[in-house]
């Protein structure tokens, strides 16, 4: 029974984790969007600001948004992988 609690503790503890990340991230992206929107607007005119910061900013959201879509697919893409290596090993007989 306390080995149960504990298992189940522990997962509540890496989800917490995971959705405290996912927090942060859309915050992240929520500011660097409000800040590209701000230095876009403001800074209209003095293009050899705004094309550097825009560029930064736009790595910066790209970066993010991998991250958050790798977090919620690693599962998926490790499954298609798993699938992708059984078919290669059955295709050339590496499982006889």
């Amino acid at each position: 029974m306390s080995d149960n609690i504990s298992k189940w503790y522990e997962r509540q503890r890496k989800q917490a984790h995971r959705s405290r990340a996912m927090r942060f991230i859309i915050f992240s992206l929520t500011i660097c969007g409000i800040l590209a929107g701000i230095i876009w607007i403001a800074f209209w005119d003095f293009r050899v600001i705004v094309y550097p910061l825009a560029i930064i900013l736009g790595v910066f959201l790209i970066v993010c948004l991998l991250v958050l879509l790798y977090g919620s697919l690693k599962r998926r893409i490790y499954l298609i992988l798993e699938k992708i290596g059984k078919w290669i090993s059955d295709v050339l007989g590496l499982d006889e």
